[in-house]
């Protein structure tokens, strides 16, 4: 019997546990909507006090919150950081030079949805000026 108990808790116990982060495309809540050889667009939703899997982002992207709550974000083998409020249709870009790995975590009160652009080729060159007020910009991408 002690031996059946032991067993239940450090299943129960190891359950978060992941050995190592995945592609961002392979994260199970990290849905595909459209890829080809040079954009992969992923679609999250996650409910409220869900967390990701550890996933690795390892392209320079552009992603945009659609709702309204609050997050925390966690780079493999740190500490969770600090609850921070989404901003809907805010653009954020990020270059990525090197790869980095992290989870999120829901802890407000609506579901967290999200359209994330992973852009798999940078283009040869700049494209021209913007004619728009600029968003953000990365080497793949100008909002």
């Amino acid at each position: 019997m002690r031996l059946a108990a032991w067993l239940l808790l450090s299943c129960a116990l190891s359950a978060g546990a992941q050995d190592a982060p995945i592609p961002v495309d392979q994260e199970p809540r990290h849905k595909l909507v459209l890829k080809n050889d040079y954009v992969e667009v992923l679609h999250l939703s996650l409910p409220v006090g869900e967390r990701t899997l550890y996933h690795t982002h390892a392209h320079d992207r552009a992603s945009i919150d659609m709702s309204d709550t609050t997050l925390t974000q966690q780079k493999f083998g740190e500490a969770e950081g600090a609850p921070g409020p989404t901003e809907p249709r805010v653009p954020e870009i990020r270059t990525v030079d090197q790869p980095y790995s992290h989870r999120v975590h829901n802890v407000g009160q609506a579901t967290y949805e999200v359209l994330d652009f992973e852009f798999l080729k940078r283009p040869a060159q700049a494209g021209p000026a913007s004619a728009a007020p600029l968003a953000g910009e990365n080497p793949s991408v100008r909002v």
